[in-house]
This record gives structure tokens, sequence and C-alpha cells, in this order.
């Protein structure tokens, strides 16, 4: 193979259910924020609004790690090959060699009820 090519989307990315959000944003103000700022915070409760999910992606080749897209984007595409030109930010160039590879989806934050994702792997070249 000479690059793997990866597709991953989630949906939904905002949470924008307003009445059901200002709960969770009031908690996470008075649990993160210093005391003596936390009311000013919880006035302005809507600029923390619409809450988003968060999820990301790390790549491990056969030989150990490979990088990881660590991004906000909702859909996003990757590529790794042995050309640093063409590699995406983030994930290590080089050969691509046989063997199990294995992506770690990583779940920062899920506000919405459900939250479903897409992830798709293709090999390409020799």
């Amino acid at each position: 193979m000479t690059s793997l090519e990866i597709d991953f989307g989630y949906a939904p990315k905002q949470f924008l259910d307003r009445e059901a959000s200002k709960p969770l944003i009031l908690e996470a103000i008075e649990r993160y924020s210093e005391p003596a700022s936390a009311e000013l915070h919880k006035r302005q409760w809507e600029n923390y609004y619409p809450l988003q999910n968060l999820l990301t992606l790390s790549l491990d080749s056969p030989s150990g790690f490979r990088g990881s897209a660590h991004r906000h984007a909702p859909e996003q595409k990757h590529i790794i090959c042995p050309d640093w030109s063409k590699t995406s930010p983030g994930f290590i160039a080089g050969d691509v060699p046989a063997g199990v590879w294995k992506v770690t989806i990583s779940v920062h934050c899920v506000v919405t009820p459900d939250c479903s994702y897409e992830l798709t792997v293709r090999g390409t070249g020799r």
C-alpha cells in the first residue's frame, strides 16, 4: 500500500436545545470558573451556547503511533503517505506497511442525546 485515506464524520455537532443546555452550562461554570467571576459568567451563560460534541482521531501503525487529528470539524478527510507535502497535518509521513492499523476515536464531549459517527479507511496503491 502506498497511502491510507481516512474519512471521518460525526453528527450532530451542536446541541441546539437552549432550555436543556442552560443547566449544563451553569453547572460547568459553577464547577470550572474562579469563584470571583462565576456569577458574571452565569449571567452571560448564553455566550457558551450552543454546546458542541467533540470526537477526535488518533492512528497507530503496526510499528507505533502515526499521529492524531484533534480537530473540531465534524467532517474530516486525512491521508497518510510517504510524501510530507501530502500527509495530513498531525500525522507522520512515511511508508504504509501491511498489518494491523488502529484508529482510536476519543470522545471528549457528547452533550446531545444521541451522537453517531462514520469511519472509512482505504488503502491505495502498490
